[in-house]
């Protein structure tokens, strides 16, 4: 039987809506070390501008999102809270509400980002 690995995967959601794939990295275990170093890939590769990041309540992975990328996070519970927006900070659930709304539509002709 395989090991079980860890998966990473960061998506954004542009000012637009548009939404694209800007990170994935599969590791041995979940540990700091694999969380800088896919924090760090995505700001070596160009990621900035980053207003708000959403992610479980993994207390390493938030803590090095946070310092890496110099950006607030936000710990969800479960998915259900995201759609509610419980645990955001007040500023944050309008932009939050938004991006789950248009991550969570179906994938059109038009909405599919291509690259």
């Amino acid at each position: 039987m395989p090991k079980p690995k860890a998966l990473l995967i960061a998506y954004a959601v542009h000012e637009s809506g548009v939404r694209e794939v800007i990170g994935l990295d599969v590791g041995e275990v979940e540990s700091g070390a694999f969380y800088v170093e896919f924090s760090r890939s995505l700001h070596k590769r160009g990621l900035g501008g980053v207003r708000l990041a959403i992610s479980d309540q993994h207390e390493g992975l938030n803590g090095t999102i946070a310092r890496v990328l110099k950006v607030s996070v936000a710990a969800l519970r479960r998915p259900v809270h995201q759609r509610h927006g419980d645990a955001l900070p007040p500023r944050s659930a309008n932009l939050v509400a938004a991006a789950l709304r248009r991550c969570s539509a179906p994938r059109t002709a038009t909405s599919t980002v291509s690259g």
